[in-house]
């Protein structure tokens, strides 16, 4: 009666030699479902298809034949290479006059793909609801504070301007300016982001060289940087080139710079640097301003934490610049990260690829 459920059973069905691990029998559903000739497969272990450690197959036999514990999931090699998760449910039985294991498996891969779809579509649903109200709050407060400042400064501005009270004036003024541009750099990390996440932003990485970006990167930022008395730097040994889309790489630039020009006082230094190394170039923007506690730091590239740090002179932002750095750097299949030290200073490091070969 086992003989004649054994062999037409639909269920993938192994007897298996306790001690050795081998394949002392196949229906079958399992002849069918391995590809392999059935005296091939039963001249092999249990060993050779399963694609876990040995030490651990046999545990989980050892195991089985203790009855303490009978179901397991397995990834297992099929003769033609393909690697199918299969549900193991296991029982010793007397056969033969030997103590065996009589095994039944199920193919749940479809089942387990279907799975992890679900899961990384509700992960995919979580992240975009993160962006979602990140950028609602970015729109109903970092950028509804300076526009409400703009409008306040402004009609002070008018008042002043009325009583020619021109040293007032100038001091508005220069406030109205620092504002607004505090504000565009808000808007187009606004508009870079959300051009990101909708696909806008095309990907055609070029050959680029490094040097004439980063002076371009300077000459925007040069005002700001003059304000409060910071020099800029660029540091490298030869003229390095990058493998990037331009545009990326002078947000990740402009980002990083800016945000060293924040955080760094009077008098301040911010270097540049850039070196080749194996496959990819390391490029650092460093300054010597204020640093970054443990804590913060460690939450600056997520989107769902709300980090903003006031900077040397009451500069305010929104958090959303590293973000954009960060996924932009990946997009090149590079890495970015945070050295810092409280009181002396940060240096933020990224790698881009180097130019491909012809």
């Amino acid at each position: 009666m086992f003989k004649k459920m054994f062999e037409r059973h639909n269920a993938i069905m192994l007897l298996i030699d306790v001690k050795t691990g081998l394949i002392l029998d196949a229906n079958p559903s399992a002849i069918n479902f391995y590809g392999y000739e059935k005296a091939e497969l039963c001249s092999m272990k249990i060993d050779d298809i399963n694609m876990l450690s040995s030490e651990q197959v046999s545990l989980e036999r050892t195991n089985a034949v203790k009855e303490e514990r009978n179901h397991f999931i397995f990834p297992h090699k099929l003769a033609n290479g393909e690697i199918r998760t299969v549900e193991v449910h296991s029982s010793p039985i007397e056969y033969k006059g030997e103590r065996i294991l009589f095994s039944i498996l199920y193919d749940i891969t479809d089942r387990k793909k279907a799975e992890q779809a679900r899961l990384d579509s509700e992960k995919q649903q979580k992240e975009i609801n993160i962006t979602k109200d990140k950028l609602f709050s970015i729109i109903s407060h970092d950028l509804r504070s300076p526009f409400n400042s703009i409008l306040g400064l402004s009609e002070l501005l008018s008042l002043n301007t009325a009583n020619k009270n021109i040293e007032e004036v100038e001091n508005i003024a220069k406030m109205i300016h620092t504002s607004s541009k505090t504000t565009l750099v808000l808007l187009d990390n606004l508009l870079d982001w959300a051009r990101s996440q909708t696909g806008q932003i095309k990907f055609e990485p070029v050959t680029l060289k490094l040097k004439p970006i980063v002076l371009e990167i300077f000459e925007i930022l040069s005002t700001t940087a003059k304000s409060k008395d910071i020099s800029l730097n660029y540091n490298q040994s030869i003229d390095l080139k990058v493998y990037a889309e331009e545009n990326m790489l002078k947000t990740i630039l402009r980002n990083l710079i800016s945000n060293a020009i924040k955080f760094t006082g009077t008098n301040g230094k911010i270097n540049i640097e850039a070196v080749g190394k194996h496959n990819f170039v390391e490029i650092t923007v460093s300054d010597n301003g204020i640093g970054i506690k443990e804590d913060i730091k460690n939450r600056l590239f997520k989107v769902g934490e709300n980090v903003t740090t006031t900077g040397t002179v009451d500069e305010k932002g929104s958090g959303l610049g590293l973000i954009i750095c960060e996924e932009f750097v990946v997009r090149h299949g590079g890495r970015i990260w945070i050295e810092s030290e409280v009181g002396k200073g940060s240096s933020f490091k990224f790698t881009l690829p180097f130019p491909k070969k012809n």
